[in-house]
């Protein structure tokens, strides 16, 4: 069971370090249909089907640092609603995907912090969306994206389990 408590989230601002559990993006303005969202849904699509995890906003990728580039404006573009719609419109589930945005103070900044929720029931699976704008080498229709951190090997196991119970039978 992941730790979703505000105390864990203050320390993925004030230590940054990349995990299994938290990834770090620069600060850029979330903006529907433009390369940087498409694959934040790639990445937060990512953690949900590995069992949930943090995306961090405005830390400069190279040495984990805070990026001098974060305004209000970016961290106000990031909101609950607005991204989970858009995530939710590149899947092709019926369940939704569920992540929470929260905002962390640190140096006079304040820092978007994406909590993913892992899946509960069933994987989740990219649509067509993406490709009809033209961002399909990104975001590939009917794909499963896991996190680059898990062994993918342990991975497939688990789907292979998943999709054999599915399909009702024993051997996959």
């Amino acid at each position: 069971e992941m730790d979703i408590s505000v105390n864990n989230q203050s320390t993925l601002a004030v230590n940054p370090g990349e995990s299994s559990k938290a990834d770090y993006k620069s600060a850029v303005e979330f903006k529907e249909d433009e390369e940087f969202s498409i694959k934040l849904v790639r990445n937060i699509l990512g953690f949900a089907n590995s069992g949930g995890g943090y995306i961090v906003i405005g830390f400069k990728d190279s040495d984990l640092t805070l990026d001098s580039n974060l305004t209000d404006a970016i961290t106000g573009s990031y909101d609950t609603t607005r991204l989970s719609q858009y995530v939710n419109s590149h899947i092709s589930n019926a369940e939704k995907v569920t992540l929470v945005v929260h905002k962390e103070a640190k140096n006079g900044k304040v820092i978007p912090i994406i909590f993913i929720h892992p899946f509960s029931k069933y994987p989740y699976f990219s649509s067509g969306k993406a490709q009809s704008k033209g961002f399909g080498r990104i975001l590939k229709e009917n794909s499963l994206y896991y996190s680059d951190f898990v062994e993918s090997s342990i991975l497939k196991e688990r789907y292979k389990r998943w999709i054999a119970k599915e399909s009702g039978k024993s051997q996959f």
